[in-house]
């Protein structure tokens, strides 16, 4: 009771006012961080209002912020007014950059009160989260019932099983059951249609019968080279499953590689969730940072060996424009998900860095990469993986920040220094996990009521195997497939993915068993226990993780 006291009469003395003026003054030199909070704020407000603001609010809000602000430049009004009214003025153009991409994008939206179509269309991709339902991505040629004005421009539909001769570019008629994209189910919840409305697809629903090919008719310029990319990647992802022994990890491979989770099987996914390794499932920044990285070490290393190249060139922003290049080609081959095309303008960016000579890793370097991100793509601002990944960076950019090198005695032996290297990278990787752990787990609470209990051992163990075996191996791998280093490359990257997940990472990860004594007695029987927590249903996980729960919890010993 006393330490209250105490506390609450310290709380007293403290002049808060004097306090708020020196947090802004030390944020004067570093606005430029605030600029995409700001920009993002006005963004997630467009997307939430439940009605369409007109341009005669949005515009002379716009307007009268800018003279504002640039009367308050003119006049030198003091620093932090300034600061105030530019963030005044990036909310207001972020709600115009959100209404701008509204219009942008629209496009037909199915309004018939009809059900079932005869659709005739071109496949434009093969989607899905994994191979318990297959998703096609679809151009309508023609939709029966509906004109051709009215006809949404793209379909996304579900199938039973999908055909083995099924690819990106052909043509296709099927009997649909096509409904219009569904709203949040309950208040505040995930808005499909919204994200629906931005991508352009104005129709959903499943073929229940059976689908029958046609002969693909000539397809505008631009669409052709986007089918003409997918084909590509699905011939990719078809070649790895047949090289790939394990059909499992086949799947996984050609998940990592070419974005396309069609053949991931749906317990792996799960157990990937479980155990807090999901994100390798979904092409972001983990794999344009290895891609983009291993390309740049590479290429700056080999230059290296070379003194009269070495010491007569700039090989590091060589090195940089390789990794550029491969992080374009990369994201070309993954089918340029919103996920990866905001680690690739990230990843730009930090390479662009280099190259004009200014630190790569730093936040004002992510801040330009947020409001770049956010002019392309403003609606990413309430999806969680923006959320996610651009926290985990800025918290990990933060601990660099604060972070200082220890120092070390030179006229050491070597296996001083060896073992002083392995002990400063282990901590450094705990405590990166554990702060980008800590970032993100609370949007992992909000979104989807789980936290991973063994996220941080699991990704400890994971990274390395990923960052030097799984990836660089596949990355080449696809490169020189057509010669005959092609094999032994696939056979490393199979063994990396065999050791790490299908001999029993994620599942041991994902489920614990204890076994003891018989079910009823008081402290045995056969207790399986997820590594998560789920906080949807306290009472039932509970009775679940007693009783055994339903066959899909049970992990095979």
């Amino acid at each position: 009771m006393q330490r209250l006291r105490v506390w609450l009469s310290h709380i007293r003395s403290v002049d808060w006012t004097q306090s708020l003026r020196q947090a802004l003054a030390q944020q004067v030199g570093r606005i430029v961080l605030w600029l995409p909070v700001a920009l993002a704020a006005g963004c997630a407000v467009y997307l939430s209002l439940l009605f369409e603001p007109p341009w005669l609010w949005i515009l002379p809000g716009i307007g009268v912020a800018g003279s504002i602000y640039g009367l308050s430049c003119w006049w030198q009004w003091p620093s932090v007014v300034r600061h105030g009214l530019l963030f005044v003025v990036m909310f207001a153009l972020g709600v115009g950059l959100c209404k701008v991409r509204a219009e942008r994008v629209a496009a037909p939206v199915l309004v018939s009160q009809q059900t079932q179509f005869h659709l005739d269309a071109v496949i434009i991709d093969i989607v899905g989260t994994d191979s318990s339902e297959p998703k096609l991505l679809l151009a309508p040629l023609k939709l029966s019932g509906v004109a051709p004005e009215q006809t949404p421009i793209r379909v996304r539909l579900s199938l039973r099983t999908l055909p083995p001769d099924l690819a990106p570019g052909q043509a296709l008629s099927v009997l649909a059951i096509l409904h219009p994209p569904a709203g949040p189910s309950i208040p505040g919840g995930y808005d499909y249609a919204r994200t629906a409305w931005f991508d352009a697809v104005g129709a959903v629903g499943f073929a229940p019968g059976r689908i029958r090919t046609l002969e693909t008719p000539p397809l505008p310029a631009r669409l052709q080279r986007i089918v003409a990319l997918n084909h590509l990647r699905w011939a990719v992802t078809k070649r790895l499953m047949r090289q790939v022994q394990d059909t499992r990890m086949g799947g996984f491979a050609a998940a990592m590689v070419t974005g396309h989770q069609a053949f991931l099987a749906p317990e792996l996914v799960e157990d990937m969730r479980d155990s807090g390794l999901a994100h390798i499932l979904s092409i972001s920044g983990l794999h344009m940072a290895i891609v983009g990285g291993f390309a740049f070490f590479a290429c700056r290393g080999l230059l290296a060996l070379t003194p009269p190249i070495e010491l007569r060139y700039p090989i590091k922003k060589w090195a940089a424009v390789l990794g550029i290049i491969a992080v374009a080609l990369y994201l070309a081959l993954s089918g340029a998900p919103a996920p990866a095309i905001r680690a690739a303008v990230v990843a730009w960016v930090a390479f662009g860095a280099i190259v004009f000579d200014r630190s790569a890793l730093s936040l004002r370097a992510l801040a330009i990469a947020a409001i770049i991100v956010l002019l392309l793509m403003p609606e990413a601002v309430l999806e969680p993986g923006f959320q996610m990944s651009f926290c985990a960076t800025a918290a990990l950019l933060a601990l660099a920040e604060v972070s200082r090198n220890p120092v070390r005695e030179l006229d050491v032996p070597w296996w001083v220094h060896g073992w002083q290297g392995l002990w400063h990278g282990l901590k450094v990787s705990v405590l990166a996990s554990t702060v980008a752990g800590s970032a993100t787990t609370p949007f992992g609470v909000f979104y989807f009521s789980r936290a991973q209990m063994y996220g941080l051992l699991s990704n400890l163990i994971e990274a390395p195997i990923t960052g030097f075996i799984v990836m660089p191996a596949l990355a080449l791998r696809t490169v020189l497939s057509a010669t005959p280093l092609g094999a032994p490359l696939l056979c490393v990257a199979q063994q990396g993915l065999c050791n790490r997940s299908h001999r029993g990472l994620c599942d041991r990860f994902a489920r614990r068993r204890v076994d003891g004594g018989s079910p009823g007695q008081s402290g045995s029987g056969h207790v399986h226990r997820r590594s998560l927590v789920d906080m949807s249903d306290p009472r039932s996980r509970a009775l679940d993780r007693v009783t055994g729960g339903s066959g899909r919890h049970l992990l095979a010993a």
